[in-house]
């Protein structure tokens, strides 16, 4: 019964108002206005005729809820589980541009207790092309440049992935997508790898504040609408959902 009650309330608002309106109509003529005198000549015609325009689409949207819309408020929930997962690989993805490079000074650091004014300072430390990542290919650590690299192609495929179920996304969450798929960071990557040599990570410092605000927005989003869906890793990494 909640969940029938809950579907209800998704309802976009105008058929919620037109089908109110249909209600009272309806209501008020059959229940009302039948039992007082004609105020002029067919007005019991006119009313009549509104009376079914309003049982007409009353009927219509019993139909709509039934067929339609609890239909695709099950299939939304059904496929909320999965973009969330995506979702939260996003902002996981994120969070991992940062918290490695924190953790060169402090193992028990976490993305979380960034400090975003001393952000430039965080950068200005990190030669782009220093094997330190935590990541290993052949035997050894990959550059910072590699590691970047590899969490922005983790984080297009999580994109890629979501936008595949286009039909049941949030108009919300495409845009905040489309936003991160065309932020500065990414689109000017190839920047920062032919200017590494020689060079410290706060050269790129601009465009990647940028980039953390709308890893920000769509944390806020996610905390919302796929809370319960997170991964349980996020907090391994320093994920913390706000306002806790």
């Amino acid at each position: 019964m909640n969940g029938i009650l809950k579907a209800f309330t998704s309802v976009k608002l105008n058929l919620l108002v037109l089908l109110l309106a249909s209600l009272a109509t309806h209501l008020s003529i059959e229940l009302y206005l039948v039992k007082i005198p004609a105020l002029f000549n067919g007005a019991y015609e006119i009313g009549q005729f509104f009376s079914k325009i309003s049982i007409s689409y009353i009927t219509g949207f019993i139909f709509y809820f039934i067929v339609v819309h609890l239909k695709n408020e099950s299939d939304k929930r059904n496929i909320n589980e999965y973009v969330g997962h995506e979702v939260y690989g996003i902002i996981t993805d994120g969070h991992l541009l940062i918290q490695p490079l924190m953790q060169i000074d402090d193992k028990k650091a976490r993305f979380r207790d960034l400090d975003r004014k001393k952000l430039y300072e965080l950068l200005a430390k990190i030669d782009p092309l220093a094997k330190e990542a935590p990541l290993i290919r052949n035997d050894e650590k990959v550059t910072w440049i590699e590691w970047y690299a590899d969490q922005i192609g983790s984080t297009m495929k999580h994109i890629q992935n979501i936008f595949q179920r286009l039909n049941y996304i949030d108009t919300k969450l495409i845009k905040l997508l489309t936003r991160i798929e065309n932020s500065i960071f990414i689109k000017q990557f190839d920047f920062l790898v032919r200017n590494s040599r020689e060079q410290k990570l706060n050269i790129y410092q601009p465009q990647i504040d940028a980039y953390l605000n709308l890893i920000e927005e769509l944390e806020h989003f996610a905390e919302k609408h796929f809370r319960e869906y997170q991964y349980l890793r996020n907090e391994f990494i320093g994920w913390k959902p706000y306002g806790r």
